[in-house]
């Protein structure tokens, strides 16, 4: 209980504590001290700015697209394409145009650099493109795993994908590109000759 306070009953000095919280007062609500400080600091800069004589600086504009992290400023373009079903997984072509982009300028992020780099070369073993024909001595991805690795790089990496032909037909190249859409990149579909 609370005691009286100056002569006044201590449900008078309770209700005196209970005012409606509003303003700086829910700024403060469950924060720590130099969260409070923190936000203080900001909302005082900001009104100041605000209501200040002087022109604001104007803000910088960037070229960015929608869904790219501010350090992303070289063109960067993920492989997307079919690979299961196709003669040695699709591989040679996905170097073919890893190598063209390259000489294009672009960074490239190839699904089967990596899993060649990352499990050996399982894929010249499977002439067919079938996983069942890859000898067990090789420690071949699982699809789950494969499919882990590709959407993080498309997601934090990229600002393009490259969609080679056939991609239609593929599960993976299909979610890849709807990730692409949904992150805002850039989509493009290559069907001539390198």
């Amino acid at each position: 209980m609370h005691e009286a306070t100056a002569g006044k009953p201590a449900r008078a000095a309770v209700r005196s504590m209970k005012k409606p919280r509003n303003g700086w007062s829910k700024l403060i609500d469950g924060a720590s001290d130099s969260t409070v400080c923190k936000n203080a600091l900001d909302l005082t800069q900001a009104v100041s700015e605000k209501f200040s004589k002087k022109p604001a600086l104007p803000r910088q504009k960037t070229s960015m697209e929608p869904g790219i992290s501010f350090e992303t400023k070289s063109r960067i373009a993920y492989l997307a394409g079919p690979m299961t079903g196709k003669p040695f997984f699709n591989f040679p072509e996905f170097f073919r145009m890893a190598f063209f982009l390259r000489q294009k300028g672009y960074e490239v992020w190839s699904p089967a650099e990596h899993d060649t780099a990352a499990h050996g070369l399982f894929w010249m073993h499977a002439p067919n493109g079938d996983p069942k024909e890859i000898p067990t001595r090789f420690k071949a991805p699982s699809y789950r795993e494969v499919l882990l690795w590709d959407l993080l790089i498309l997601m934090t990496k990229c600002n393009r994908i490259v969609l080679l032909p056939g991609w239609q037909k593929s599960k993976g190249a299909c979610v890849e590109r709807e990730v692409a859409i949904l992150c805002g990149l850039e989509i493009e579909e290559y069907e001539g000759p390198l």
